[in-house]
């Protein structure tokens, strides 16, 4: 797996690792249905982060490349992803060659909670 640091994340673009941007309108439907469906629901900076890592599932992220790319600041980053951790969706792994660097990786159980509001 290949990781992205936020060298490679220039403002205005996008990031290298997520494929795909999801639409004002999908992310409005994919949080009224999560309202509705599940107890255990997400704030948008949550989804978004989670969405994030799904979609690059080839590549870790950084916390701050996460931060760079949707543009939200490092600690409420670092909050969202202190809450997909307790919900067992993300999972922080030291990076095997700097262990100063933190990398998120999605769960089984976050890939299938994205996936079910992806749909």
């Amino acid at each position: 797996m290949q990781k992205i640091n936020n060298a490679e994340v220039r403002a205005g673009e996008r990031h290298p690792a997520v494929g795909t941007q999801i639409k004002p309108r999908a992310v409005h439907d994919i949080v009224i249905r999560m309202f509705r469906e599940d107890s255990r629901t997400l704030n948008l900076k949550q989804m978004m982060i989670l969405f994030a890592c799904e979609a690059s599932s080839d590549r870790l992220l950084t916390i701050g490349a996460l931060a760079t790319y949707l543009r939200i600041d490092r600690p409420a980053v670092t909050r969202a992803v202190d809450h997909l951790e307790r919900l067992n969706f993300l999972v922080r792994i030291r990076d095997p060659t700097d262990r100063r660097i933190v990398l998120l990786s999605v769960t089984p159980a976050g890939r299938a909670f994205a996936n079910r509001y992806q749909s």
